[in-house]
């Protein structure tokens, strides 16, 4: 029942979620047809999402699909 956009942030060095679950998620949007966007951040661990880069993504990606400044 996913509807909307979905931003799927994955660190790479992730020490709490192995990558080949990460793909194990991929793989299950892909087959149930829901779109998605990915964000791979190299040699972070598990908040990657929370460093610069992550944050400037997520805010820009909030900003193209949701509105609001940019």
């Amino acid at each position: 029942r996913l509807r909307g956009k979905l931003l799927v942030i994955y660190a790479a060095a992730d020490e709490n979620v192995p990558f080949q679950q990460a793909f194990e998620l991929f793989a299950a949007l892909a087959k149930a047809n829901k779109p998605y966007d990915t964000l791979i951040m190299p040699d972070s661990p598990h908040y990657g999402g929370r460093q610069p880069y992550g944050v400037m993504r997520t805010l820009r990606y909030f900003a193209q699909n949701l509105g609001g400044p940019r």
